[in-house]
């Protein structure tokens, strides 16, 4: 083996790696241990070791007396480049201790995995260092953005991410992108074992080898993914995903791993035992009295409807004992008069307002549903029944408000067809106050305050509106945005600055639904306004210890309460005040329509049927009405509900699933009078 280089080759290498020492060193805060304030000089100085290492491989050319040689380098590298990128990949997302916290299954089929990815690459490139090159880059990249997305809301990426990209960088630039030690090593590492890759020239030129190796990686894959996805595959290696903690289901399965274990719900099977005569015989046992109505159905005008769905308004007085310099939500904690409000259990937590949307507009439940799925995305592709077609049905021109770009979470294809008429979106807004980079509550609420006014006295408006002022990051202070509020009892040497900008943010909120319910109250025409949160929001996690403890130690009923929301129902009218201490949102829409005293489908008289044994009943877990709460995962051996759990996926499942035997009189006003 022989060493060489040249004049340039040193050139080269001394500015790549000052460039990438100066990398380094303008991230120094990178290397201060957040917990203990320490600067990590073992990990400073590993980093600039690898950085140096990197700039010496790329000064020298390395040729080999012996092609044989080159030869068992370069498989060498290449069997050995899976398991170094697996650590890297691993590294980048803190897991640094992957060779001692992996069981034997996790880091198994993680490698598996890893070199599945490069064999194919392999086959299609016949070349060991492209390879290389190519597959070491695509699992840096996947790292990185895995990091960055579980950073920004708390949870990695899902392969229905995919599908949403657009409105993933739609809001990215919002979000402050903190760099790691990690991060860093794990650059440095991955462009150490690449340019290592990039002295080998060896290229395997026989036709026989080629073909025989291209068909041995082929049929491997293949045996390997079928067995894979067999259904006992997973549970024989005691390998499951954590469905609604994917962030720790990430931590202790690895991040390739986990991805692939969630792909396996790509697709929506039909439930155990379902046919269309099943399903007619619980549509025939549907009790259509009406469990919940609170509103006169003999009014002579049909309410105006306002719906509101504020982007992560949360009540963390809901969650645990805190303690600020200034009230929180003085208007919405004192509306009482003509007011039904109460908490609101969601399936999501930190991300994923559409399908909040999709369980308020639906009625349906995303407990049905894969974890992480994003039915607008991926369901929602034909005309859908939903509380928008049951209101036009009864007469109501629906009109959808976003002050946001109309493409996100596809809703400029989706709101047409769930029966809105029109959408109303950023790009209508004209000269809009702005909150950090988001138009604020008060200007939405202006545009739903225009549309109103621009309607016929005679027509019914039913209006949903999805604000963005309180969206993540929460450190972002542009337009002169700055905190008001302060946690007082914040434990000694904490900041919650996240949290902080956070709870101002929902102060604003509380200012702009007082205008809005000011506004209405002087309206002759009879107006409900509906408001809810879609999540919880996104904020350092020792916010969320500080307030009930860490997770790992909380009971189930605790953990329950990082997916509950606010919602409040006020009316310009009498309307009787009540507090529900427990709903899930898939049962919201019904309590709205028996508010405004309308009519419903069978459907939602179902639903009032669920919701008189269950509650809540959301993708983490269920509540029945004695209080007990029970994991969702462990439903199908409750011997009390399992069976009316199961009469619920299949109504759901022939509603979204089976459009051939949907049985529409079921889901539409319409088809029942027809």
């Amino acid at each position: 083996m022989e060493f060489t280089t040249n004049r340039k080759r040193i050139t080269i290498s001394a500015i790549l790696t000052a460039v990438l020492l100066v990398l380094i060193v303008c991230n120094i805060p990178a290397f201060i241990d957040q917990d203990s304030k320490q600067f990590q000089i073992g990990w400073f100085l590993l980093t600039v070791v690898v950085a140096g290492l990197f700039g010496a491989v790329t000064a020298f050319r390395i040729r080999f007396q012996e092609e044989k040689w080159e030869k068992r380098v370069s498989i060498l590298l290449l069997c050995c480049s899976p398991i170094i990128t697996f650590g890297i990949v691993e590294y980048v997302n803190n897991n640094v201790n992957i060779f001692f916290d992996f069981n034997l299954a996790n880091f198994v089929m993680n490698l598996l995995w890893y070199y599945l990815v490069y064999g194919v690459i392999y086959a299609l490139t016949n070349r060991i260092r492209v390879t290389i090159w190519i597959s070491n880059t695509l699992f840096w990249l996947f790292a990185i953005v895995n990091y960055a997305v579980t950073l920004f809301r708390g949870e990695p990426i899902l392969p229905w991410d995919f599908m949403s990209v657009g409105t993933a960088l739609s809001v990215a630039s919002n979000y402050t992108f903190v760099m790691t030690w990690n991060v860093l090593l794990a650059t440095c590492l991955m462009l150490l074992w690449n340019m290592v890759a990039s002295k080998l020239t060896y290229v395997n030129r026989s036709l026989k080898a080629n073909i025989i190796g291209k068909v041995a990686i082929v049929s491997a894959s293949i045996v390997f993914v079928t067995v894979f996805y067999q259904e006992s595959t997973l549970p024989k290696l005691g390998l499951s995903v954590y469905t609604w903690r994917q962030a720790q289901s990430t931590h202790d399965h690895g991040i390739v791993l986990s991805l692939a274990m969630n792909t396996q719900f790509l697709m929506v099977d039909s439930p155990e035992d379902y046919s269309v005569q099943q399903v007619e015989a619980i549509s025939n046992q549907i009790d259509t009295r009406d469990f919940y109505q609170v509103s006169e159905t003999s009014m002579e005008q049909k309410p105006n409807i306002i719906a509101i769905m504020n982007e992560s308004l949360a009540d963390f007085r809901q969650v645990g004992d805190f303690q600020t310099n200034q009230e929180l939500m003085p208007f919405l904690t004192n509306l009482t008069e003509n007011t039904i409000k109460g908490n609101l259990y969601m399936s999501i937590h930190g991300s994923g307002t559409c399908n909040s949307e999709f369980e308020f507009l639906t009625g349906n439940s995303m407990a049905f549903l894969p974890s992480g799925c994003r039915p607008y995305q991926q369901y929602i592709t034909d005309d859908t029944y939903s509380l928008v077609s049951t209101l036009n049905d009864q007469g109501y021109t629906s009109l959808a408000v976003h002050p946001y770009y109309a493409a996100g979470w596809n809703r400029d294809r989706v709101y047409p067809l769930l029966g809105f008429q029109d959408f109303v979106s950023m790009e209508d807004f004209e000269n809009p106050e702005y909150i950090r980079e988001y138009i604020s509550d008060k200007s939405s609420y202006d545009k739903v305050i225009d549309l109103y006014e621009q309607k016929d006295p005679d027509e019914r408006l039913f209006l949903f509106n999805v604000t963005m002022q309180n969206h993540g990051g929460y450190l972002d202070y542009s337009n002169g945005f700055q905190n008001t509020v302060e946690i007082l009892n914040k434990p000694e040497g904490q900041e919650f600055p996240k949290a902080e900008q956070y709870l101002t943010l929902v102060q604003e909120s509380d200012k702009a639904f007082e205008y809005l319910v000011n506004y209405f109250s002087q309206q002759e025409e009879p107006t409900i306004i509906l408001m809810f949160g879609d999540h919880q929001p996104t904020l350092e996690d020792e916010f969320y210890d500080f307030l009930v403890g860490p997770f790992d130690q909380r009971t189930f009923e605790e953990q329950m309460r990082s997916f509950i929301t606010p919602f409040y129902i006020w009316a310009n009218y009498d309307i009787p005040e009540q507090t529900v201490e427990h709903m899930s949102a898939n049962y919201l829409s019904n309590l709205l329509l028996d508010v405004a005293g309308l009519e419903k489908t069978e459907y939602n008289q179902f639903l009032d049927g669920i919701q008189e044994q269950l509650p809540v009943f959301t993708a983490i877990g269920y509540v029945d009405n004695q209080n007990n709460y029970y994991r969702l995962e462990d439903y199908k051996n409750d011997p009390v509900y399992a069976s009316l759990i199961d009469s619920y996926d299949m109504m759901q499942y022939n509603y979204l699933f089976d459009p051939k035997n949907r049985l529409n009189s079921v889901f539409t006003i319409s088809d029942q009078a027809g």
